[in-house]
């Protein structure tokens, strides 16, 4: 089979009023592709309708004219509204029944909440006649898989709940074996990924560009903020893709990559180095509000080596709080190199920390001037060694301000622990 013959065969359809006023942003099928892309398959159209059985099957019309499979999202919930199974029950012909085993299972995991079980939630227990059900090891609403005729083909429908963390275990558990079976696809096509945090996509772009790879391999690259994420790959040469990539690494900088795999975050990547050598670890945040702190606690252990953050947002906690001086704020103001050093100091004297960040900054949109526009952040890192403090620049809107420096703290935390260089985050005067 083609690859145009494998992307004409997958529909996708997602289901919910909430996807069509704006409340909920569709992300299951861009999921989808993503987790098929690296087998060649691509989702051949992707479809959103409301909430009701007429515009369902009316959706699964207009699919099914140029797909084989239907991965069809949400709609399995215990509500009046929910009404995907009765939608392709009535679409395939059948009737729905009440599986007695997952009803059973249904409750086992209301217990294990230790919430009544509510009977309409047996509505989640009912599946089309002929479907053959997909469990859901993390929700109460069991997918199925129905196989429909269709004139001189099959159609399978594949039904998920909407949530994202039930969708993509249950897809990526048993609905990719299930779509990869049915289009008799065996051989995976060698690809590679990589995640850069530091370095802007251009000149990712640019340092790739420059190294004249094989126009046989796929090159694409994915902002996500406030990563890059750069992907290669070719239909069969394993060896190309693998020494093709130990190329972009190289003129990228080891040390600018995170991963090789969408399963890790930075602040695993970043504290693991911390883990290792069991060294404590202070904050004192203020423009960031806590968000430093929140990224450390996100990772299992971190209790071994974060003791704990103050978030000093006002100059009187600044004061109370870090013995921040009356005399620095009044002369250079809260947003600055003297300060930052202040509240590193006095958070690893505080914490009795063998490591303290600070960071202070202006977030925006106003709060700027002429000398400290909006953007301008300072990072102070206080040791053993004495304090170190880097003034920075990162305009933005506030939410994307507060993330972005917070991987540059994680980023300075876990290069001076591995001993690598911190010259790119100097100011340079």
């Amino acid at each position: 089979m083609s690859t145009l013959e494998k992307r004409k065969g997958i529909g996708f359809l997602a289901i919910g009023s909430e996807l069509l006023d704006g409340r909920v942003h569709e992300s299951n099928a861009l999921f989808a592709a993503r987790a098929l892309a690296d087998f060649g398959v691509g989702l051949a159209g992707v479809t959103l309708c409301d909430d009701a059985e007429s515009e369902i099957t009316d959706a699964l019309d207009h699919l099914i004219n140029y797909s084989s499979i239907i991965i069809v999202s949400g709609g399995l919930g215990p509500t009046t509204d929910d009404l995907t199974r009765e939608a392709l029950a009535h679409y395939c012909g059948v009737t729905l029944f009440e599986d007695a085993g997952s009803l059973e299972y249904i409750k086992s995991i209301f217990e294990k909440r230790q919430r009544s079980f509510n009977p309409t939630n047996a509505k989640q227990a009912s599946f089309p006649v002929g479907a053959t059900i997909i469990i859901n090891p993390v929700g109460t609403a069991p997918g199925f898989s129905i196989v429909t005729e269709k004139p001189g083909r099959k159609v399978i429908l594949i039904a998920l709940p909407g949530v994202p963390k039930e969708y993509t275990t249950m897809f990526s558990e048993s609905v990719q074996p299930l779509i990869l079976s049915s289009l008799g696809i065996t051989h995976i096509p060698p690809r590679k990924l990589i995640r850069v945090f530091g370095l802007p996509e251009s000149e990712i772009g640019g340092r790739v560009e420059a190294l004249k790879l094989s126009s046989e391999l796929s090159i694409s690259y994915r902002a996500h903020f406030p990563e890059i994420q750069v992907k290669i790959g070719h239909e069969r040469d394993t060896e190309l893709v693998a020494e093709s990539m130990k190329r972009i690494e190289a003129a990228l900088g080891s040390d600018r990559i995170f991963a090789r795999s969408l399963d890790v975050r930075f602040e695993d990547y970043a504290l693991d180095i911390v883990l290792q050598k069991n060294l404590t670890i202070g904050l004192a945040e203020s423009c960031t509000g806590g968000a430093i702190g929140h990224l450390i606690t996100n990772v299992p252990g971190a209790s071994k080596v974060f003791l704990g953050s103050i978030v000093s947002y006002a100059n009187q906690a600044k004061k109370a709080l870090l013995g921040v001086s009356s005399a620095s704020l009044d002369s250079v103001g809260a947003v600055s190199e003297e300060i930052a050093s202040e509240m590193a100091l006095g958070a690893r004297q505080r914490f009795g920390s063998d490591i303290a960040l600070s960071i202070t900054g202006i977030a925006g949109p106003d709060g700027g001037s002429e000398d400290k526009p909006v953007g301008t952040y300072f990072i102070g890192l206080a040791t053993s060694d004495g304090c170190q403090v880097f003034k920075l620049f990162f305009l933005s809107s506030r939410e994307n301000f507060k993330r972005f420096v917070s991987w540059v703290a994680l980023d300075i935390l876990r290069r001076y622990v591995s001993g690598l260089t911190l010259e790119h985050y100097q100011h340079k005067k």
